[in-house]
């Protein structure tokens, strides 16, 4: 039987992170760069940040350097910024937009169809960044200002999966949202509809807090339920903890990048997997066997993390449990395209702390809205695990599904 080895493998999955984190580097640096607020002082002096707040006659501001600096509103000539503030002014009117420069003027941009208005630095009374309802992006409409209520989405549809055991079936997903001037929470969860003895064939739920704006990094924690029966995983639950930064690159484009370390306990189950009856102990005697062969031939060295669990598994039993501590490393992307239609995607790599065993999923989702609530989905996802206890699991899990989506 070809097997290929794991230390190889263990590098090419190094080298493939390695690229990874350093493009996710390069993209830290130069977009915080090209996105930067402005801030010009009538002396010409120009800095680049952001805009933290205005009030009581003074700006706050943070530098790209990290540091605060505190300016007399009556000493700025013009303030640009890309996230949108809601502005208080001496004449008591309130206004929501984003400041701009225009024509050699300032400005503020308003939200949607709000008109751009001329104001004056200095007129300011009080200024609070906004957190906006991303959720219409995917939809196509323009960013929109939220109250803070939750909101959802209903998906339903068919999907195609191809593993080892290709099926076909109806698929469900529900997504909550809710976005204050504090936190953006956020839950996902989907249910393919199979009817066979091992239902539900795949469960996946995520449920997300994040911090709002203000800050350079957003705090944010996580959490994760998962069933898959074609890679034998009876439950998997995790929690994950990290920091991220979004980027608003248009009215109607957005880029988050987060990372942050997660740990992860998993229940197996031989029994489930389609086509092996029983109890699995022949494909976990096997890797054993092989372990066996790699520690007399290289040393104790050979084991590596995953080595050191897989003599932990017992060997003659179906069912066995799997704790583990991984990093994770998050890039997601919504965007509109022509009119309406709508496109939103992300990656999310999850190795393991000793870099021996790599997880990935990357998924798509277009959108081509039918009415003011309704849509019709394109949705692609593909899944991937380095390694299995199982002999008779594929690494790779494309699938397919098409439905419509209902908003509330």
């Amino acid at each position: 039987m070809a097997r290929s080895d794991p230390h190889i493998a263990a590098g090419r999955i190094r080298r493939a992170l390695t690229q990874v984190l350093a493009t996710c580097l390069v993209l830290s640096i130069l977009l915080p760069a090209a996105y930067a607020d402005t801030l010009a002082l009538r002396g010409g002096d120009r800095l680049t940040g952001v805009l933290v707040r205005a009030g009581d006659g003074v700006v706050v501001f943070r530098t790209a350097l990290g540091g605060l600096m505190v300016t007399p509103a009556d000493e700025i000539e013009w303030l640009q910024t890309d996230g949108y503030f809601t502005l208080r002014l001496e004449d008591g009117v309130t206004r929501t937009g984003r400041l701009v420069r225009e024509a050699g003027r300032q400005r503020l941009a308003g939200i949607g169809d709000d008109p751009t208005v001329e104001l004056d630095p200095a007129a300011i009374v009080e200024a609070t960044p906004v957190v906006l309802d991303t959720r219409r992006t995917e939809r196509g409409d323009q960013l929109e200002q939220t109250d803070g209520a939750l909101s959802g989405r209903i998906d339903v549809g068919y999907l195609r999966r191809w593993t080892a055991d290709d099926f076909d079936a109806p698929y469900a997903r529900l997504t909550l949202d809710r976005t204050t001037s504090r936190y953006h929470f956020l839950a996902e969860s989907l249910l393919t509809v199979a009817d066979d003895a091992s239902w539900p064939r795949l469960f996946d739920t995520l449920a997300e807090l994040r911090l709002a704006r203000g800050r350079a990094l957003e705090s944010e924690a996580g959490v994760s339920l998962s069933r898959d029966v074609d890679r034998g995983i009876a439950f998997r639950g995790g929690v994950h903890l990290g920091a991220g930064r979004a980027w608003d690159l248009s009215s109607n484009t957005r880029l988050l990048l987060s990372a942050g370390v997660q740990g992860e306990y998993t229940r197996y189950d031989a029994g489930l997997l389609p086509g092996m009856e029983g109890r699995s102990w022949p494909a976990r005697a096997l890797q054993l066997d092989m372990l066996i062969d790699d520690v007399l031939r290289e040393g104790p060295g050979a084991l590596g993390d995953r080595g050191r669990r897989l003599l932990q598994f017992k060997y003659y039993q179906s069912e066995f449990d799997d704790w583990q501590a991984n990093l994770y490393l998050r890039l997601r992307h919504e965007t509109r395209l022509i009119g309406r239609v709508a496109l939103a995607q992300e990656l999310r790599i999850t190795p393991d702390l000793g870099f021996d065993e790599l997880r990935a999923r990357a998924w798509s989702r277009l959108r081509w809205p039918l009415a003011d609530d309704f849509a019709l989905e394109l949705d692609l996802r593909l899944d991937y695990e380095s390694a299995s206890p199982f002999d008779r699991v594929d690494r790779w899990a494309p699938s397919i599904g098409a439905g419509v989506t209902w908003e509330f």
